[in-house]
């Protein structure tokens, strides 16, 4: 569970990691392939320690309130463009259950984007 802790002092105190975190949170397409193994690098020890976290809040050992944080910040990484797609791309094994969590979150996303979509732009084609 330390891999975010260090992540977050590794790109809050390096400019060079701190852009490539940026940019691959937007867009992967904007990293070269070096930028793309980094940024997926990255992702993999967070989203680690995430699976780590859903297992233990499934067997009862985790705080819900710490859970609750949790669980916003998987929503917040997976809401990014680059992170949904590096997660879909993505060639490491995540625990089974975590990983359909993860992919419902997505699709739950994704239908909230459509019903908020049709309700301020009219329908959708």
């Amino acid at each position: 569970m330390q891999h975010n802790t260090e992540i977050g002092r590794l790109v809050g105190s390096d400019g060079i990691i701190a852009n490539l975190y940026r940019c691959g949170c937007e867009d992967t397409l904007q990293l070269n392939t070096d930028g793309r193994w980094q940024f997926g690098s990255l992702m993999v020890a967070i989203f680690c320690d995430f699976n780590q976290h859903c297992t233990m809040h499934k067997q009862g050992r985790l705080d819900s309130g710490f859970w609750s944080s949790i669980e916003h910040n998987i929503k917040f990484y997976i809401s990014r463009p680059g992170v949904m797609a590096w997660w879909q791309t993505q060639p490491f094994a995540m625990d089974a259950s975590f990983t359909k969590y993860v992919d419902a979150l997505i699709s739950l996303g994704k239908r909230d984007k459509r019903i908020s979509r049709s309700t301020h732009n009219g329908p959708i084609a």
